[in-house]
């Protein structure tokens, strides 16, 4: 039992520093673009922290505000759930590779970005690209920065 115990306090340690590649806050707000072969989905992702249930939303809307997906991340960061996700994407298989690409993509630490189907590389200081090989599907996440107040001016 002690052992267990052992294991288990240094596994949440562990967790607890771990440094993730996409650090999640209150909110997070990013430029995306997800290219396949055939289409390409560029828009806004914002993610934010829901504290009551211990995870993050997040949902991904193009330029002309067509909603694309909502997802749910939870709290440590191993399970990725797609919910109301548009007509074109509905399919469970495409569903399910998203699902696994944002979960691989938010699992990620700066030493482990590359696993056999999947690889993860940074775009000078901020952008975040993941490409699926077995798919061949690139996802380019770029932080977005607030804007100066044009009152202010």
């Amino acid at each position: 039992m002690r052992t267990c115990l052992a294991f288990v306090s240094l596994l949440i340690a562990l967790l607890a520093q771990a440094q993730w590649l996409v650090p999640l806050g209150p909110q997070q707000r990013y430029r995306v673009s997800i290219t396949t072969e055939q289409a390409q989905l560029s828009g806004i992702c914002i993610i934010k922290a829901d504290s009551a249930a211990r995870q993050w939303r997040g949902t991904m809307v193009n330029e002309f505000g067509v909603h694309a997906f909502d997802f749910t991340l939870s709290q440590q960061r191993n399970k990725v759930k797609l919910q109301n996700v548009m007509q074109g994407l509905n399919r469970w298989y495409i569903k399910r590779e998203i699902s696994r690409d944002l979960q691989y993509l938010f699992q990620a630490t700066p030493s482990a970005c590359t696993s056999r189907n999947r690889s993860i590389t940074l775009e000078g200081d901020t952008a975040i690209v993941l490409n699926n090989t077995r798919r061949n599907i690139i996802y380019h996440f770029q932080p977005l920065t607030t804007l100066p107040d044009a009152a202010t001016e």
